[in-house]
């Protein structure tokens, strides 16, 4: 459990990826956070030092999030090449001719020329219900989602196709397991960098870990800390190493992601924390025991589970 030094540097935290970009280790995340407080939450990451941030169409704050990025721009706060920002391919858009449109429509919420990084959101496809996602999951009478027709190698292809026309830099899946990176590494021309997947001592996910690492592939850490309740900092082994190491309950978790060679997105609406969360976890280093022990507590137990919205378990 000794820290992946080929991905992680102590004194400016990054993973250099497979394509050569490098991505900033923490970044800041914009799941479920209300439209109407976004712009701020963002602002405050970004004067925090936060230089990550990771959007979807689908999380319903785009525009909020742009309208932070414009003024951070215009004050001279951040400049665009400073800031990497993923945003993501919502299921209804897997069609190839959904797909250049469906970036588009974030670029302009986002208000930016191009993506540090595009990921497809989810490996499954539904019927196409419009740019703006107001049907997310479209639903038959029967109550199960409407698929389309379309192989995640006919929505890489045009993936690819945004990387040669500069509008996206990186691409990258989310949600996916071992098997379908391994088919998709097998008809990619351009590799996925990134998995974004959710990650944490009690859903370690070892396996799809070691997986990305083998084959050069960054794992992006969601909801480290659980759900939005944030069990994993109830825990008592947390809170003793919290005590230990005098740190927060997040900055041990956090630790113990960028100590596995992982990014990390975590978010808050609190000023305090989102400092904390940033300065304080790169700072101290966990020791190998401790760093086993966190991992020991894996019982692959998924803090969010969409099976019964999708109509199938993604990880089965």
């Amino acid at each position: 459990a000794r820290p992946n030094t080929r991905l992680y540097s102590m004194s400016n935290p990054s993973i250099r990826l497979s394509n050569g970009h490098s991505l900033p280790t923490l970044g800041f995340g914009t799941w479920n956070i209300d439209p109407t407080q976004t712009e701020a939450a963002v602002t405050t990451a970004l004067q925090a030092g936060y230089r990550h941030i990771d959007c979807a169409p689908i999380y319903d704050n785009e525009k909020q999030v742009g309208a932070a990025l414009s003024k951070a721009f215009a004050s001279g706060a951040v400049s665009r090449s400073q800031l990497w920002v993923t945003s993501k391919l919502w299921n209804t858009c897997h069609e190839p001719m959904h797909v250049r449109p469906a970036l588009q429509k974030s670029l302009h919420d986002l208000g930016l020329d191009y993506l540090d990084c595009f990921l497809i959101h989810w490996p499954m496809a539904y019927e196409f219900t419009g740019y703006d996602l107001q049907e997310s999951i479209p639903l038959d009478a029967q109550g199960n989602p409407r698929r389309a027709k379309v192989t995640l190698i006919d929505t890489w292809r045009e993936m690819e196709k945004l990387v040669d026309d500069g509008l996206v830099k990186t691409i990258g899946v989310s949600n996916f397991p071992v098997m379908l990176l391994w088919d998709l590494l097998g008809g990619a021309r351009i590799p996925p960098a990134i998995n974004q997947i959710e990650c944490n001592p009690r859903n370690a996910a070892s396996q799809v870990v070691r997986f990305c690492t083998a084959n050069k592939i960054a794992v992006v850490a969601y909801s480290p800390f659980g759900s939005t309740f944030a069990p994993m900092l109830e825990m008592d082994e947390i809170k003793a190493l919290a005590k230990k190491y005098q740190r927060s309950e997040a900055n041990i978790v956090i630790r113990w992601a960028i100590q596995r060679g992982l990014a990390v997105l975590t978010k808050s609406w609190r000023e305090d924390r989102i400092q904390s969360n940033l300065s304080h976890s790169v700072d101290f280093a966990l020791a190998d025991a401790d760093m086993e022990m966190i991992s020991g507590l894996d019982a692959k137990q998924r803090s969010l589970d969409f099976t019964e919205d999708w109509g199938v378990d993604v990880w089965a």
